[in-house]
Parts: structure tokens; sequence; C-alpha cells
């Protein structure tokens, strides 16, 4: 066949391949057999090989310091903030809500504890209508504490089903919803030091928002106010989610925890706060993150804790490795790092897989034209070859660039090339010629 013929058949067939691959992806595939397999694999990620296992172990963020509050009350918090402010932090965020009021006393120590903060920042949450299926409230901590602090929201972006949840990406910021509402649990009448106290439940508290305006994440906040500069560059990329560049983990010596995923950031227990079992100094001008990190630090919990790319077992995963305020912690240091992950334009994506596969389909038809015998077997052994380079590509420039390529379109059309070549002009093509010449205008 001539190269201009083959050149024309090439552009038909894979304009077949992509129409069959378009007619492919309609087809919902059941089956109790593979059930296991797609729950494994649904959840990987190629880009994970990476963050658990490729990168050198991190160092250590100084300008970080996590602090597990665990099952503590409030008066044991309220401690542990006062020890800390010793230590002149930057700002401290406290990624735990403090709904209701229990004690006056606890309560006016935390909130005297608050006072005495100079840049505090508290979780928000973002609340959905289930009927409307739209955020239209936040939720703030009890109002008495609220007025010491800033906010930032802390909702958590997951993936997956069942017991496959990872956290991969985080949200920026979000337009307010139209209002704020304080949520007060009831607890139940308490008798302390012989006097009676009985709390009602009220979430009837209604804070006007402006709706138009920009709320920001958790992490965002905390670095807002520790680097405003950084987060002025983080807003020019213009994205509401980024997905999150892990620098690490602490090193909570539970199951799933990669050697890729220790000691990024240093972590006190709530016992070494409180009996002071550390230097004030470390604490100067850090960020300082609170948060449950299990009763205490190593112990395993299945509270607040996700998994996340650095988990060890990155195909089927078993246990969660990463606690909510870590990745947290891991957001507030890609922002200063200005350590960001780029993806690949969809328009990009679609272009090159464009060509790609245009080019395998003129190479793969020419094998087929004058290699029919040996072309199936040439045909599986280069495929798998292509895919290995195309995995490789994908791992090697996201380690060095943080750029990631989706290869899922080239793989997918590459995997059916050579089977849907020989369907192409062992029926496709005879079809369509033998039909073109009843066409009086085709003969």
């Amino acid at each position: 066949m001539k190269k201009k013929g083959l050149f024309i058949d090439s552009f038909f067939a894979t304009l077949f391949i992509g129409i069959s691959i378009y007619l492919l992806s309609f087809i919902q595939f059941n089956s109790d057999l593979f059930n296991p397999i797609a729950k494994a694999f649904g959840d990987f990620k190629l880009t994970d090989i990476v963050f658990s296992q490729l990168r050198e172990s991190p160092k250590v963020d100084e300008r970080i310091v996590m602090v597990n509050i665990g099952y503590q009350g409030r008066d044991t918090i309220a401690k542990m903030i006062n020890i800390l402010n010793e230590g002149k932090p930057k700002v401290i965020g406290i990624d735990a809500f403090f709904h209701g009021r229990r004690h006056p006393d606890t309560d006016s120590a935390l909130s005297k504890a608050f006072a005495k903060t100079g840049n505090l920042v508290l979780v928000s949450g973002l609340l959905e209508n289930p009927e409307t299926q739209t955020i239209d409230s936040m939720e703030f901590t009890e109002p008495m504490f609220m007025q010491h602090a800033m906010h930032g929201f802390a909702d958590m972006i997951t993936e997956g089903k069942d017991v496959f949840k990872t956290s991969r990406d985080c949200i920026i910021k979000d337009k307010a919803p139209q209002y704020g509402i304080v949520m007060k649990k009831y607890i139940e009448d308490t008798i302390v030091d012989g006097q009676y106290y009985s709390w009602e439940e009220d979430a009837s508290h209604f804070k006007s928002l402006n709706k138009d305006s920009v709320i920001y994440s958790f992490p965002v906040k905390i670095a807002s106010v520790y680097a405003p500069e950084k987060v002025k560059k983080l807003m020019e990329r213009e994205k509401d989610v980024e997905p999150i560049n892990f620098l690490g983990n602490i090193d909570t010596r539970q199951a799933g925890v990669s050697s890729n995923s220790k000691i990024a950031f240093f972590a006190l227990d709530w016992q070494q706060v409180t009996q002071r079992q550390f230097e004030p100094e470390i604490l100067k001008d850090k960020i300082v993150i609170m948060g449950f990190m299990g009763d205490t630090l190593g112990e395993r919990s299945a509270t607040d804790i996700f998994f996340t790319p650095l988990n060890y077992n990155y195909i089927g995963k078993a246990n969660p490795d990463m606690f909510g305020v870590v990745v947290h912690a891991n957001v507030v240091s890609m922002i200063l790092n200005e350590n960001y992950i780029n993806d690949m334009p969809d328009w990009l994506n679609w272009l090159l897989s464009a060509i790609f596969v245009f080019l395998n389909v003129w190479f793969f038809s020419y094998l087929y034209y004058k290699m029919e015998l040996w072309y199936d077997g040439l045909s599986l052994l280069i495929t798998l070859a292509e895919i290995v380079v195309l995995m490789l590509v994908v791992l090697l420039v996201f380690n060095e660039y943080n750029y990631k390529i989706d290869v899922t379109i080239a793989s997918v059309a590459l995997f059916l090339t050579g089977n849907l070549i020989e369907i192409y002009y062992g029926i496709a093509k005879p079809t369509i010629v033998r039909f073109g010449k009843k066409i009086p205008v085709f003969k």
C-alpha cells in the first residue's frame, strides 16, 4: 500500500477507534468476579507510587509544630494553650469544634485562653442542605469562643467508596453561603461543687453572611496569618481546589505509614505540653496546629483519619495513614513552599492523546499489511512496551516537576488499538466499501 493510502486509512481507522471507545464507555460492566479487583484499583493513582515509594524521606518543616489534643476536655485544652502561648507562636490553629456551653469554669478558662492568643484560627464547617444538595449554611464553634478567633472551613475532599477514603485534594476558597448557624448540642444536667447546671439545646442562632464574600479554608487562613504574601500567590493561581503535594506525616508508628511519610512535622503530645516537657523556644514565631491525633501519639485510632497517597499499600489500601489535622499541615506547608502540583489542561491532554493514538494506528496499520503473520504477537509486545514507557514518563515528570500527565485516554486507546485495527480492516472497511459501491454518488 502506498504511503498516502496508508495515511488516509490510518486517519479513518483512528476515527473508528475513537468512536468505538466512546460507545464502549456507555456499557456498564458489573461482575462479582471482578468487583474486588475494581475496589482495589478504583482508588489507585499512578502518582501514588511517587509519594509512597520514590521520593526521598522529607525534611521536617520546622515552621509547623503539631500538638495532639487527644480526647482532652476544655480545661486541659485551655491549660495547653496558655502554656503554648508562653513560647510566643505566630499563630495557633485548632482543628476542633467547641459546641455549646458545658461548665461555667471550664468554658471561662477556655475563653480566657483564647483571648490571650494573639492569632487564633478555629475551624468552621460547610453544611449541605440534604434536599437541595447545596451548601447553604455554615457551622461555627460556640460564639463565646469565636469572638476571640478567625475561622476557616475544614471540609475534607475524599475519593472512593466503602472503606476506601483517600484525601488528595483540598478546597482553597468558596463563596459564603447565605447563613451561618451556630450549633449547640444538648448536654446532660450536671451538679458541680454542689451547684446545679442545666444547658438546653439551641440551634436557632443564625448569623447573616454576605453571600457574595469569599471564605477560606482552615489551612489557607492559617497560612495567611503567617505569610500573607504566600497566600496572595496562591490566589493568583485562581483555583478553588488544589491537589495536595504531600510533604509527609508525623511518626505515628502505625500500620499503613510508609517510610516516606514520617517525621515531616514535629509533634507534641498533650501530656508533653501540660507537663512542660519541651523547650518553649521551639514555638517562637511558629505555626502551632492543634487537633486530634489519637488518644496519645502512636495509639491506633479510627477517628478523623484518612488514606493518602503516602499510604504504604498504595493498591488495595488496608489501614488509613494520616489524621485530618496532619492533612491540613501538609496544605499549609505546600502553600508556604509554593510547591504546587500542576495538571495538564484538558485540551492539551486530548490533543496529545489524539496524536499519540494516530501515530500508533499508522504504525500498527503498516504492521498489519506488511507483517500479517506476526501482527498479533508484535502488536501485543509493542503495546505492553509503550504502556510501560508511558507509566515511566508520568512518574518521572511528576517526581521531577510536580506536573501531572493524564494518560488514561491514551492508555485505553492503546490497549484496544491492536484488536480494533483488525476489526476495522477486516470488517468495518470492507463493509463500508461494499455499501459505498451501491450508492451512485460513490460509484
